[in-house]
């Protein structure tokens, strides 16, 4: 049997849109949504929708409590394991209402992060049906070349609550140089950040946790909770405050099943954080 060699990069590139069979649809497997201060009923409402929504799009989809119940639903072959999972966060940041969805490709490793902020319920609700079919349709934005000169870092314009990297939900910075990521796992990393030359330099601050590194597999998490370099990040700031540009530094994981075939720290990739509410 020829030999597979999978590689899995600790952030994911975004994957593009489905290609539909004539004769088998993609399944979809739900995950529970995770909820912050919004009352369950309101967030039972736009969980319903969205999953609603996802079987108009042409899929199949099923219902999990957890990851564990995916694994034991499928091990049996009694059905085909899903194509995709999704997974979500619905939470309040001041007066306004965050959704975010997570679609994963469980064939490359490749995940889709849509974020969107509503004002009311009422909006959230309406606005349910277009934030599935564009999460889910989302494609691969050309390579951007900086036509215009970095802004001037202070801690003042960094304060504030900004949407991740990769797996991270959403990055809270705060004026006395720390902060907090939050990952669509549900575990949170503390940093700590500096500006040196104009270059924001964020820093993890919390000890490796295999939650870090989900959804790969555990034995694959747990082998980097133990031998990666912890991750940082070096920014610039763009578009008056709102956008900060850059790279993400971490160990790239080549893996088989569960048995890593390399480790290779210093790994760097593009990403960008965007700023709530700017």
């Amino acid at each position: 049997m020829r030999r597979k060699n999978f590689y899995i990069w600790l952030f994911f590139i975004i994957f593009p849109p489905l290609l539909y069979s004539q004769n088998v649809k993609p399944l979809v497997a739900i995950m529970p949504f995770t909820v912050q201060g919004i009352p369950i009923d309101e967030a039972g409402l736009i969980e319903s929708l969205i999953k609603s929504y996802m079987g108009d799009l042409g899929t199949d989809v099923v219902f999990l409590d957890s990851a564990i119940s995916m694994d034991t639903t499928y091990s049996s072959g009694l059905f085909r394991s899903p194509e995709y999972i999704l997974s979500g966060s619905i939470l309040r940041e001041g007066e306004n209402r965050i959704l975010m969805l997570e679609f994963y490709k469980q064939s490359t490793g490749d995940r889709v992060l849509y974020t969107s902020v509503h004002k009311t319920l009422s909006d959230l609700a309406l606005k349910t049906r277009s934030l599935v079919v564009s999460a889910f349709d989302i494609r691969s934005e050309p390579e951007r070349i900086e036509t215009e000169p970095p802004e001037q870092l202070t801690v003042n314009k960094l304060a504030g609550t900004w949407r991740g990297d990769a797996a991270i939900q959403l990055v809270r910075l705060r004026r006395n140089m720390g902060g907090t990521a939050i990952f669509t796992s549900g575990v949170q990393m503390n940093l700590t950040y500096l500006i040196e030359n104009n270059i924001l330099k964020v820093f993890q601050d919390s000890p490796n946790t295999e939650r870090f590194y989900h959804p790969l597999p555990y034995q694959v998490a747990k082998r980097l909770r133990a031998e990666a370099e912890p991750m940082r990040w070096e920014f610039q700031l763009y578009e008056k405050g709102g956008l900060l540009r850059g790279k993400r530094i971490e160990t790239r994981v080549r893996y088989e099943g569960e048995e890593i075939l390399e480790l290779i720290p210093g790994v760097e990739r593009p990403v960008e954080w965007i700023k709530y509410g700017r």
